[in-house]
């Protein structure tokens, strides 16, 4: 069995005064804080635009007929799904 004493010194509670550090601002770092938030500003900014923005309507205009419409699309699509499957296989 063995057993450390401590001397008396290290048993009594000493008081500790707190340690009070002024330090001068930082330029550099208080220029970062600035542009970081200028940077955020904008972001916020560019975000309302395009919250705007997708919240307006729009409009599309669709031609049925014609070189470009729907009508021949579609005619386009039928004739190209129709010749995916061998003639044997048609119904």
């Amino acid at each position: 069995m063995s057993r450390t004493i401590a001397p008396i010194a290290y048993s009594t509670p000493q008081q500790h005064q707190p340690i009070i550090v002024q330090q001068q601002p930082d330029r550099l770092a208080t220029a970062a804080i600035v542009q970081n938030t200028k940077a955020i500003q904008s972001y916020a900014d560019t975000m309302k635009q395009l919250e705007k923005r997708l919240s307006e309507p729009f409009v599309t205009v669709n031609t049925v007929t014609g070189d470009t419409g729907i009508k021949q699309a579609q005619d386009e699509y039928d004739t190209l799904i129709r010749n995916k499957t061998p003639k044997s296989r048609r119904k």
